[in-house]
């Protein structure tokens, strides 16, 4: 799979339950998990 997903640049302030630094595979697992837990979480990765 070569196709990327681009998202558009967060402009503005938001409140999150969990903030995740790192795009890898434990951070894309942490917030699929926090997700279905109800949490509310922001990836960042670079």
């Amino acid at each position: 799979m070569d196709e990327q997903l681009h998202f558009q640049q967060l402009n503005e302030d938001t409140e999150v339950d969990v903030a995740i630094a790192g795009g890898g595979m434990a951070g894309i697992v942490s917030a699929y998990m926090l997700a279905k837990d109800g949490k509310k979480n922001c990836l960042a990765g670079g």
